[in-house]
């Protein structure tokens, strides 16, 4: 059987979540692929967002010796942008307005995360073609790394320090 293409399951992400848009993203602000309906014009813009905010969480977990957030998001007026960790420095991200349940939304975006996560692409990933960052690549084995642990922490709370 063959394997769906990450580019084919992002398209079926962003219609099954009937998303404005979803987007795969690296740390780096370089874009693996997106389905939707955002002007291609945006899209640099957008992932520098996600990708600083990405790295600040980042910097904030080190600078507190917390673990880093998993999954974060942006609330406008009239649209959201939920972003959830796939593994180490990859992250998918789904733009939707006029979600009746929030918190199911956010929780078929984490799923929809761990079903990235196991795909092991048969074809060599490459971006589509929007980068912040020049010069980035891509690794083949792009979601290979990520553990059954590293899963099931997306679904646990956050704890301090010193706390039980």
């Amino acid at each position: 059987m063959q394997q769906p293409s990450i580019a084919s399951v992002v398209q079926k992400i962003s219609h099954e979540l009937n998303a404005k848009a979803v987007l795969l993203l690296r740390e780096s602000g370089e874009i693996i692929a997106c389905s939707g309906w955002v002007e291609e014009s945006i899209l640099p813009n957008l992932a520098a967002l996600l990708s600083a905010a990405a790295s600040a969480g980042r910097s904030l977990g080190q600078l507190t010796g917390l673990e880093a957030p998993k999954h974060f998001h942006f609330d406008f007026e009239a649209s959201q942008i939920y972003v959830s960790s796939i593994n180490d420095g990859t992250w998918l991200a789904a733009f939707h307005e006029d979600v009746a349940n929030p918190g199911l939304f956010r929780l078929q975006v984490r799923r929809y995360g761990q079903i990235l996560g196991r795909l092991s692409p048969q074809e060599e990933v490459t971006p589509v073609g929007i980068s912040v960052t020049p010069g980035a690549t891509i690794s083949p084995t792009l979601f290979a790394n990520i553990t059954d642990d590293e899963i099931d922490s997306l679904f646990k709370k956050p704890q301090l320090k010193g706390r039980s």
